[in-house]
């Protein structure tokens, strides 16, 4: 997802004559410190994204993870208000020559039509985020419970998805000419809506107290770090004691409601946060007896997973 020379597309791609060139500049100049972070973000999150052999399995491999997390999620939030900067002026010179590409605003100031197709082809990003992270980094010596706490995983796949498409998009910028400017005009307002309206808000900044965003998340997870058991053996008391929760809750039977609402307090949100998606098994259906066998069955695979991470008798304690 990282190679295609993109760099070199990116001064051709804005290069319309009619927009001022300190305003050119500028844009190619966001686009290009972004780009150079999407390459770095998903370089230092791939090895985190699969198991087996040469998955990372050292202390120092995980605090670098999160030094290096930190420091790209705080150039991340300045580049994305580069990039919003700079589109809205660009686009503003697009308007003045093109007075067509602007979109019909209503009276409640929302759009009435929409923007039109980007210039990128098509592009699933659903995979890129997607990895045990929680368990590598259990190899790590970090609590998986810890992890889960921090939603680091969530934050780390929504912000490597934006980076792929950013390189994607990047990757595939046409020379100016050879597409509609409405084509250009849409995909500009939509990576900068994507970064800056949506990574931001959701990845990089807390949603809320209780949802932490990944710079919040780095520093409760240190701080739980610092404070409680990292053990294997503390993980595997809180997953046992999830899943007694979970047969508690099985034998009551309650509304599918009440299920959700008592599992989101109780941590279950970590664990299903890509269980829970539209159109997958826990939110497509109402019935709280799927929901309780899903989470059941979740938590009963986490415990034997748990469990492979032991180191075999007659070796160190694992913490």
């Amino acid at each position: 997802l990282t190679q295609g020379h993109w760099d070199k597309r990116i001064y051709p791609g804005v290069d319309v004559r009619a927009v001022a060139r300190e305003t050119r500049d500028q844009l190619a100049q966001a686009l290009g410190t972004l780009g150079v972070e999407a390459e770095h973000v998903l370089s230092i999150v791939a090895p985190f994204l699969h198991r087996g052999p040469g998955a990372p399995a050292t202390r120092a491999a995980g605090d670098r993870l999160l030094w290096q997390l930190e420091s790209s999620g705080q150039r991340l939030i300045h580049a994305a208000d580069d990039l919003e900067m700079a589109t809205q002026a660009y686009l503003g010179g697009l308007e003045a020559d093109a007075p067509d590409l602007r979109p019909a605003v209503s009276c409640d100031g929302t759009w009435e039509a929409d923007l039109g197709p980007a210039w990128w082809p098509p592009i699933d990003t659903s995979e890129v985020g997607e990895g045990p992270i929680e368990l590598n980094l259990r190899q790590c010596d970090y609590a998986y419970r810890h992890v889960v706490a921090a939603h680091l995983a969530t934050n780390v796949a929504g912000i490597a998805e934006q980076m792929a498409l950013l390189l994607h998009a990047l990757r595939t910028l046409p020379p100016v000419g050879v597409m509609p400017l409405a084509n250009l005009y849409a995909g500009l307002y939509q990576l900068s809506e994507a970064l800056q309206g949506h990574m931001v808000p959701h990845h990089l900044r807390d949603v809320s107290p209780e949802v932490p965003g990944l710079l919040t998340g780095i520093t409760l997870l240190r701080h739980l770090d610092a404070t409680e058991d990292r053990s294997i053996e503390a993980d595997l008391a809180w997953a046992h004691a999830q899943l007694a929760q979970i047969q508690t809750v099985a034998a009551r039977q309650p509304a599918a409601g009440s299920v959700a609402a008592d599992a989101g307090r109780r941590g279950l949100l970590g664990l299903f946060r890509r269980k829970s998606t539209p159109g997958s098994a826990a939110s497509a259906t109402s019935s709280a007896a799927a929901f309780v066998s899903l989470a059941r069955h979740e938590w009963t695979e986490m415990i034997q997973t748990l469990e492979s991470l032991r180191r075999p008798a007659g070796t160190a304690d694992w913490r």
